[in-house]
């Protein structure tokens, strides 16, 4: 029996199909559907999706300042804001389809922490941030870097 509350019928707009025998209230959509937090369709809506995901941590992450204590603010960032909210975009989109909303959360991360230094971060600053604090950073990774890097190892993989 099927529940048409939580059905909804994906069309690509590459498919020419009829609608007939379905029931009239059963949704249909052709540009994309989320599916567990995952964005599902074409690579406009998996870019428009992640852009959305980049915007919601944008505002969690202008909230910091409400903290007043830079090193809690830095713990946050790092510990929740960071690449724990973009992790599973990168995990579960295909690269090609979100380099756009990588770059611009990697601009967010780059920019609040700017604001937490009280200056600009440079391309080198910037880079030494993104190193695990094992190795003298601030563990704030850079999503590009990871994007780049998880392209490679797909490639790799497949040799």
């Amino acid at each position: 029996r099927l529940n048409r509350a939580k059905s909804l019928l994906f069309i690509p707009d590459d498919v020419v199909s009829s609608c007939d025998c379905l029931p009239p209230d059963v949704p249909i959509t052709r540009s994309g559907f989320c599916l567990l937090g995952i964005p599902i369709g074409p690579p406009e809506f998996c870019e428009s999706s992640t852009l959305r995901r980049v915007e919601k941590i944008r505002m969690a992450v202008s909230r910091l300042h409400d903290l007043e204590d830079s090193q809690m603010e830095t713990t946050l960032l790092r510990s929740c804001l960071s690449l724990p909210k973009f992790n599973f975009a990168l995990r579960t989109c295909p690269p090609s389809a979100i380099q756009v909303s990588t770059a611009a959360f990697d601009n967010l991360m780059r920019d609040s922490l700017s604001d937490l230094a009280g200056g600009p971060v440079s391309d080198w600053s910037w880079l030494k941030a993104s190193l695990p604090s094992s190795f003298g950073g601030l563990n704030v990774p850079s999503c590009m870097l990871l994007l780049l890097l998880s392209v490679l190892w797909t490639s790799l993989v497949h040799l």
